[in-house]
């Protein structure tokens, strides 16, 4: 069931800012930690770690596996869920990097300034 974890896209802002919003939830950050663990979970693992409902997690999860942050490997009857660290990692490095000078010429950052 092991896996190879994708690589990331490359950290624009705007693959940043998409990060940040899928993050931008309690519940979300409650299930990346969980996640975060050194094992894959099943759904029913992070139903009752956090309590929330089945339907809820299913949003949230496609939510963070929308953008990257978790990995989702089919093994039927069951589908495994884990977080992909390359991309926590990516997010680390660019809220770190947040403090940088704004360059306006920037591809990824024209679309913002006008």
């Amino acid at each position: 069931m092991n896996q190879q974890a994708p690589s990331p896209e490359p950290l624009t802002d705007r693959r940043l800012a998409a990060l940040a919003k899928a993050l931008g939830s309690p519940s979300r950050l409650a299930i990346v930690r969980y996640l975060s663990q050194c094992r894959s979970h099943i759904a029913n693992d992070i139903v009752e770690a956090t309590g929330l409902a089945q339907s809820t997690i299913s949003e949230h999860i496609r939510a963070l596996r929308d953008v990257g942050i978790v990995i989702v490997v089919d093994d039927p009857p069951r589908t495994w869920y884990c977080v992909n660290r390359a991309v926590l990692a990516q997010i680390a490095a660019g809220v770190v990097a947040l403090p940088r000078p704004f360059d306006a010429g920037r591809e990824d950052t024209t679309a913002l300034v006008r």
